[in-house]
């Protein structure tokens, strides 16, 4: 549970990171844009690794949220607190999105995206074949 806070905390970070690396002072300009990003490379190459630091930290969550999600609905588990720990800590996207909503929804798509296919839903399952040769 305390793994899953920070993570959280970590995603939030490095996503108000990313947005204030990435995000062009002069949005109506793309040229302008472009070549800062050529000019400063290094706010360019951190803006990246923030990215890819949120993207992985929220994709675990959201990776959990869909295991947990499949157990609850599935088996008729009880909803447990790591269940609810899971859904709060998605309200990182929508203290993200007041700062930039471009940004925040290229990290939602690929969290969400990363955590789909790294979520373990099948391992359980009975009815599988396994010698099919």
């Amino acid at each position: 549970m305390l793994k899953k806070l920070l993570l959280c905390v970590i995603a939030y970070v490095c996503g108000l990171l990313t947005i204030s690396f990435l995000l062009p002072k002069n949005v109506d300009n793309l040229a302008l844009f472009i070549s800062q990003l050529i000019i400063n490379p290094f706010r360019f190459f951190l803006g990246t690794l923030a990215f890819m630091v949120t993207t992985i930290a929220l994709s675990t969550l959201v990776s959990s949220l869909l295991e947990q999600t499949h157990k609850w609905l599935i088996k008729k588990q009880c909803f447990t607190r790591t269940l609810a720990i899971d859904y709060v800590s998605l309200l990182c996207y929508l203290f993200l999105i007041k700062k930039s909503l471009l940004i925040t929804l290229l990290l939602l798509i690929s969290a969400v995206f990363y955590g789909i296919i790294t979520a373990d839903l099948h391992a359980e399952r009975t009815d599988r074949v396994d010698s099919q040769v």
